[in-house]
């Protein structure tokens, strides 16, 4: 059964293949200590029977509702979930993690004390199915930034590096007043896309000290067999990244705009790229493409860089092809061996 009444918050969770993990999930959603809240299970076309047993939970909890639609990506389904939420704030929960019972109450206590909180934070945990061990992602203290006077303290503590929609509450007001939405066209950072324009509309984020989001981590499943992106792919997310960082600190001061933080919305977005052309017959031609990027965008190449980043960063703005090729695949060699070690370690 659906109730049209106002709720506290909206918790969407876009579903596709996801029977070996949703009831789990689903699961450690209704039995939160905090019950004032609406699911909203979007089935995005699955194959298997993740939208049956959406639909048989909700017949037996009133607070589930189950969108179904064709299958068009994650963004889409949170997009379509957004659109239908009730909820006051919405956050979001994807179909193979986990939350603790107190996840919502923890979000929720500091809306609830303070009406002028735009958005809150909360820490989120792997778990490495392999190793059967849990590690911090993110994971901080109590705090409030207002960002009336800018962006330096929030920059400063490394809250933009979390672009996970997870483990956070959205105003559903700035959403639907901004027309905030995850771009469908992009499957690459579309999330920490959605995350930088949100902010940019908030004066009050705060954070809590509680880390009850589980990110389900399969390490079991060789990298070989994850989808890669394609050179154009992180060619087009580099813009994006960059000029969403870009438009939420204008006007702010050199210090904020060349922060070490820069380095994970420019540099690293184009040394991606780059790693993809590695091996392609075009390289070179790829390779100006980004000189040419960095010429008109010179902040891709600053903000904390590492020695490695340094040396890249004078091959590209110098325009030494050769050269930079070379660091490049000196670099993933260094990581693949650096993998199999690790590999070694832990069996």
């Amino acid at each position: 059964m659906e109730s049209s009444h106002k709720t506290s918050v909206s918790i969407i969770v876009p579903v596709y293949n996801a029977l070996a993990t949703i009831d789990r999930c689903i699961r450690s959603i209704i039995n939160q200590t905090f019950a004032d809240f609406e699911l909203i299970l979007v089935d995005d076309g699955s194959q298997d029977s993740s939208g049956a047993i959406c639909d048989e939970m909700a017949y037996s909890d009133s607070r589930i509702r189950v969108l179904h639609q064709k299958n068009e990506g994650v963004s889409s389904a949170r997009n379509n979930g957004m659109a239908q939420a009730r909820g006051t704030w919405i956050t979001f929960i994807d179909s193979d993690d986990w939350v603790g019972p107190d996840y919502l109450e923890r979000l929720m206590a500091p809306v609830l004390a303070d009406a002028s909180i735009d958005m809150v934070i909360g820490g989120i945990r792997y778990y490495f199915v392999r190793k059967n061990k849990y590690l911090d992602m993110f994971r901080y203290t109590e705090n409030k930034y207002s960002l009336i006077n800018g962006h330096g303290m929030l920059i400063r503590d490394g809250i933009l590096k979390n672009g996970c929609p997870v483990a956070k509450l959205f105003s559903k007001r700035i959403i639907t007043n901004n027309n905030l939405s995850f771009d469908k066209k992009i499957s690459l950072n579309e999330d920490h896309l959605f995350v930088v324009g949100y902010i940019k509309y908030t004066t009050l984020i705060t954070t809590v000290d509680s880390v009850d989001y589980t990110y389900f981590y399969d390490d079991r499943v060789c990298s070989l067999t994850k989808r890669k992106h394609s050179y154009d792919e992180h060619f087009n997310t580099a813009i994006l990244m960059y000029d969403a960082y870009k438009a939420l600190v204008i006007g702010e001061s050199d210090k904020i705009e060349n922060h070490t933080q820069t380095r994970i919305f420019g540099f690293q977005q184009i040394l991606r790229a780059l790693e993809a052309a590695v091996d392609e017959n075009d390289f070179k031609q790829k390779f100006n493409q980004v000189c040419t990027l960095v010429e008109k965008r010179p902040g891709m190449c600053s903000g904390g860089l590492n020695f490695f980043e340094k040396a890249l960063s004078y091959g590209i703005i110098h325009r030494l092809s050769l050269f930079s090729r070379a660091l490049i695949s000196l670099k993933i060699l260094f990581n693949s061996i650096k993998k199999r070690l690790k590999k070694l370690i832990y069996k």
